[in-house]
């Protein structure tokens, strides 16, 4: 995927903004993101939540599979 593209989608997925997430740059087989930690990522041990980390995880497996 162009990499211009994927930002842009980035920037205009509710999903992304709600995260705080964005894209940072991405090649061929990989691609990298941003994630600003805000108090709602955060547990109640103090630390980012699992599943926020396993939304970066996905999305960034995802964008790899997509530009390979």
């Amino acid at each position: 995927m162009d990499r211009n593209l994927l930002i842009s989608l980035g920037e205009l997925s509710a999903y992304f903004q709600h995260l705080n997430t964005a894209f940072e740059d991405c090649g061929e087989g990989w691609a990298l993101i941003r994630m600003d930690v805000r108090p709602h990522h955060i547990n109640m041990n103090g630390v980012v939540h699992g599943a926020a980390v396993a939304v970066a995880r996905c999305t960034i497996m995802i964008s790899g599979v997509v530009n390979p």
